[in-house]
């Protein structure tokens, strides 16, 4: 974990609007170098675009993202992106091998072919999330969590040091997360920066450094352990009734198990 003395990412006074609707409004943060970092809200809260608007993907309305105290499109070659399993069409025809391959491309010359070096850069991101064995199967008959552990081996690939995930731990079962989660502790203690969009708020304390609680607007941003207090997650989740009572029941259970432990 970071000190906090470096900043990865800042993000200021950020803006962005679609058909002039506000999607994110005046969001601040400054995300450590180092540090393990949660993206976190209801359906709709702008958890996405705020990764698409670090890349660089999407027009501001206002503000500034900078990573490392430059703008995203000087610093591309830093900035890994994995994005939502719904953006990726699996049934392209496709190699394990050459899924990670393509990390590379973007460090080789017009029509220069891969070195030993981008040859051995994608066998030891395949080997380090265990799908080395698997590098000529076609992406598309490969389980949900081994496709997901694929796209990580592509992002470690390009030995970025900024890592921009879009719900990886989505559908995948325990022990693929409990290995990607491994890898972004590895990342982090390098002093690479993780930041991940996710959804399971019973996680985000044990999994993360830090996190940031958005809807439209930012909620609160600092240590995980202490962002998801109950008064900060019924301003995030009010007005979604069926959300709240599944939180309270969760808040309520975590309370419980402490008094038990």
């Amino acid at each position: 974990m970071s000190d906090g003395s470096a900043v990865a990412i800042e993000v200021h006074d950020l803006g962005v609007s679609y058909h002039h609707k506000p999607v994110l409004w005046a969001v601040d943060c400054d995300i450590s170098a180092g540090e393990i970092t949660a993206i976190v809200g209801p359906n709709g809260a702008g958890k996405s675009t705020l990764l698409k608007s670090i890349l660089g993907f999407l027009p501001l309305s206002s503000g500034y993202v900078k990573i490392h105290g430059r703008p995203a499109s000087e610093v591309a070659n830093k900035i890994a992106y994995v994005p939502q399993r719904e953006e990726v069409d699996w049934d392209f025809p496709i190699t394990v091998h050459e899924v990670v391959m393509m990390s590379r491309y973007s460090k080789l010359k017009f029509f220069q072919r891969a070195s030993k070096e981008d040859r051995r850069q994608v066998e030891d991101a395949l080997r380090t999330v265990e799908m080395w064995d698997y590098s000529k199967r076609q992406i598309s008959d490969l389980s949900c969590g081994q496709q997901q552990r694929v796209f990580l081996a592509r992002a470690l690939a390009q030995q970025a040091s900024i890592y921009l995930l879009d719900e990886p731990f989505a559908g995948i079962d325990i022990k693929t997360e409990k290995s990607m989660l491994k890898v972004f502790e590895d990342l982090a203690a390098s002093g690479a920066t993780v930041v991940c969009v996710h959804h399971d708020l019973n996680t985000v304390s044990t999994y993360f450094d830090s996190a940031l609680l958005l809807n439209v607007r930012k909620i609160a941003f600092g240590p995980a352990s202490t962002v998801l207090s109950q008064e900060n997650i019924l301003k995030a989740y009010s007005g979604r009734p069926q959300v709240l009572t599944e939180v309270g029941e969760r808040l309520r259970a975590r309370k419980f198990q402490k008094r038990e432990g």
